[in-house]
């Protein structure tokens, strides 16, 4: 056994090493691209943002898979890539960008990037033109949270009210639009430029905010981001409405594989551990034989504690007092040699003034009426006096005899 137990615990020791080391390993790896999932409470989440939306007194729902459409009484929310959001709907012919359909490029976007719009975009148009409302929050996928250096805007909206913002350094002063808009606001301005755009598609509206990380877990208790992103939720849901947040895994940001299969993989993932948990239990328990069980010596105390027992339920406390009394009167005489018909007197003189106190009141108590309780007192102090009796006359019997020369 002992060689099991040593296994098990050496066993635990490797496991609790395997768990802290990629407990590490996850804080310690730096996140390369941003996964503003609304699950997430890494950096570049969005979790704190789904709880601030959550303790206003909106409903939030969380989609890992893009839906097909979007209920119009939901405020529809996402993370996109700003350089995505204003790409048409559908892929065009041929690379042309001097044609008046293509949509104005800024500066500082990428050649490389992709010429149609994201899933993402497209169910919010068709949610727009339903009457539904959105946000879509963009940001850059390329930036590395979290960032020491920030900036600071004043951002003012179309009532007047002032927010100082905290952005990230890579802000910009273009305000993507989407590509099917019918018409377009500046609602919000930083520095007399839009930074972020009201868009009107039939009879919704979304609200398209380019600096979409002042949602994200390291920038919303920065400044005013999380009151003016409260405010302008409420400009198009008021509290208490559904939200319904399209996560990052739907929006660019590449998904996990367990998120990818679906939600049955976490209850794997989950009973793996509690089968490993349960395997490394196991080795330290022996199979086949069942262990031996070490007998334990019972004393006299717990013979006569029996023996009582068994006379208290059957109420012959009586009987059973006057066997104890009867085993104690022969173990006296056969310590004193005295006959079995010696008178009691001569048994008590040569006896401890409180041993045959002990067996008077053993003997004086048959007389009389008692219940269990008082019958098991009384042959447990007996009990006590003879043993005390024996025990202090047996050592002095051994004492070897002086020789007289």
């Amino acid at each position: 056994m002992k060689s099991g137990s040593s296994l098990v615990r050496l066993a635990w020791v490797f496991l609790g090493l395997l768990l802290i080391g990629s407990v590490a390993f996850e804080l310690g790896r730096p996140n390369t691209e941003e996964q503003p999932y609304a699950s997430s409470f890494d950096p570049s989440g969005a979790a704190a943002f789904a709880e601030l939306l959550r303790q206003d007194g909106y409903s939030v729902q969380i989609d890992t898979a893009i839906p097909a459409s979007i209920s119009p009484d939901r405020f529809a929310l996402a993370f996109v890539p700003w350089t995505q959001v204003g790409l048409p709907l559908t892929a065009p012919a041929e690379e042309d960008d001097t044609s008046p359909k293509s949509p104005p490029i800024a500066p500082d976007v990428e050649r490389d990037e992709p010429t149609s719009a994201p899933p993402t975009i497209r169910v919010f148009v068709e949610h727009l033109r339903k009457g539904g409302m959105a946000m879509v929050l963009g940001y850059s996928p390329k930036t590395n949270l979290p960032v020491d250096a920030r900036a600071i805007a004043d951002v003012v909206d179309s009532a007047g009210r002032t927010y100082s913002v905290t952005l990230p350094p890579n802000s910009g002063s273009y305000s993507p639009d989407l590509a099917e808009s019918d018409a377009v606001l500046p609602a919000w301005l930083a520095g007399g430029q839009p930074f972020a755009n009201l868009d009107q598609i039939g009879g919704g509206r979304a609200i398209l905010l380019r600096d979409g990380e002042i949602a994200m877990n390291s920038f919303i208790d920065q400044g005013d981001n999380a009151r003016l992103l409260l405010d302008q939720v409420h400009l198009l849901a008021p509290r208490g409405t559904p939200v319904e947040i399209l996560d990052g895994s739907v929006s660019g940001a590449a998904a996990g594989l367990l998120d990818v299969l679906g939600p049955w993989t976490r209850g794997i993932e989950v009973q793996l551990i509690l089968v490993a948990v349960v395997v490394v239990y196991s080795l330290g328990k022996r199979f086949g034989l069942a262990d031996e069980t070490r007998r334990l010596q019972r004393s006299a105390r717990d013979l006569l504690d029996g023996i009582a027992d068994t006379y208290g339920r059957g109420k012959a406390a009586k009987a059973g007092l006057s066997a104890v009394l009867q085993d104690a009167d022969r173990a006296v005489r056969r310590e004193l040699k005295l006959p079995a018909d010696a008178p009691i007197r001569k048994r008590n003189e040569r006896m401890p003034p409180s041993a045959a106190q002990a067996m008077t009141a053993c003997e004086h108590a048959l007389m009389q009426e008692m219940n269990s309780e008082q019958a098991l007192a009384l042959a447990r102090n007996l009990e006590t006096e003879l043993d005390l009796f024996l025990r202090h006359r047996r050592p002095a019997a051994k004492r070897p005899r002086r020789r007289v020369n």
